[in-house]
């Protein structure tokens, strides 16, 4: 490596110098705040969500893999509940399958488990 031109590899801007720092000398408030707020939505999710979808809370993510038991899920559930989730198949998973991004605040995924329980509840073929 000592052979390559030091620029091959990039360099850290000052900003993420400067940033990196701040982080790891003044960041354990902020993180433990975004843990315990993750911690909080991760198991949200296991208590709102509909019986029929499956759900197990991951450890170590802000990202929910949740389980419809119908087609087309991800679409399905943007249609009939205005909420976009990831498609399964996109990280191999099933049709029947998408993955809910958690890490936001408590009012706006209440407002989304909710769009998606009344979209669940109203029938797939409304939705």
């Amino acid at each position: 490596m000592a052979a390559q031109p030091p620029h091959i590899y990039g360099a850290p801007g000052v900003l993420g110098v400067t940033a990196t720092i701040a982080a790891w000398e003044h960041g354990d408030a902020w993180l433990a705040e975004v843990l315990a707020i993750l911690d909080r939505n991760r198991h949200t999710i296991a208590k709102r969500l509909p019986a029929s979808v499956g759900y197990r809370v991951p450890e170590a993510t802000y990202l929910g893999w949740l389980d419809f038991g119908i087609q087309d899920a991800a679409g399905v559930i943007e249609r009939g509940a205005r909420v976009r989730l990831a498609p399964g198949p996109i990280y191999y998973g099933g049709d029947t399958c998408a993955r809910l991004n958690f890490g936001t605040s408590g009012p706006i995924l209440e407002e989304m488990l909710s769009r998606i329980g009344t979209a669940l509840d109203q029938g797939e073929e409304q939705v």
